[in-house]
């Protein structure tokens, strides 16, 4: 009973483990890469819109600042 307990678990955690991965993999180099929400549950999925919402800010906010500094 407690190994299935752990592989149900474990199966449910896939989407965030997922996620996880995905930050991690964020970079200041390529500030258009955004985490992929097809496929997630929706409480993943809102959260996933949400984080995804603030990096759209924090590029125009960038990409202000570069437009507004002379070089």
């Amino acid at each position: 009973m407690a190994l299935l307990g752990y592989l149900i678990a474990n199966w449910g955690l896939v989407p965030l483990k997922r996620l996880s991965l995905e930050a991690h993999a964020l970079s200041p180099r390529m500030l258009s890469q955004r985490l992929v929400t097809a496929q997630l549950p929706a409480e993943l999925s809102d959260l996933t819109q949400s984080f995804n919402g603030a990096l759209d800010r924090l590029e125009a906010a960038y990409q202000r600042w570069r437009v507004s500094t002379p070089t």
